[in-house]
């Protein structure tokens, strides 16, 4: 059963043009290859606006959200 099920995942790698990632690396190598693979794709991206006043807690030393924006 094992075998059919690799064999119609490495089909799929074919078919969709998937990236394998070799799960028997160490975690840390893992993320490092995902990160390679989709930066390019977030280039240009928007990120989340920040907080407006995060810079006046931080140099005051707060956290959390003590002003309502």
């Amino acid at each position: 059963f094992q075998g059919l099920i690799l064999k119609e995942y490495d089909a799929m790698v074919d078919e969709f043009g998937l990236n394998v990632i070799d799960a028997t690396l160490p975690i840390g190598d893992q993320q490092a290859k995902v990160r390679q693979m989709i930066t390019p794709h977030l280039e240009g991206v928007l990120r989340t606006p920040v907080f407006p006043n995060a810079k006046v807690l931080e140099r005051e030393k707060l956290s959390g959200r003590y002003l309502r924006v």
